[in-house]
């Protein structure tokens, strides 16, 4: 683990301006090679889908300096509304397990 390239600080205007800046500080560290097509991979993975934790978590003010930290992050106190967290936690992942589930009945529609 290359603990330079976690960022503290860090602050965009937007998510394409976020992970734009962050594939430029992977370049410049060396641990991806060309920018231009990380970028465009990490777009249309972030166009496919979200499970919506990160937008109900932010629409309930709960707001996480580790947001990939789920339930560890309630447990070590760096979030900001720790209940509605854990509810937008919830909710997202009954989401997403719905999504999944109509997502695998409509592919078994298709091949057929």
């Amino acid at each position: 683990m290359n603990y330079g390239l976690i960022q503290f600080n860090f602050s965009a205007v937007n998510k394409n301006k976020a992970l734009d800046k962050l594939t430029t500080m992977l370049v410049d560290e060396k641990v991806i090679g060309n920018k231009d097509n990380f970028l465009k991979a990490l777009l249309a993975r972030e166009a496919q889908s979200t499970t919506g934790v990160g937008v109900l978590s932010m629409t309930f003010g709960a707001v996480s300096k580790a947001p990939h930290g789920g339930i560890f992050a309630i447990a070590v106190g760096v979030v900001s509304n720790p209940i509605m967290y854990l509810l937008a936690l919830v909710l997202g992942s009954v989401l997403g397990a719905i999504l999944l589930i109509v997502s695998l009945n409509l592919g078994k529609k298709v091949e057929k």
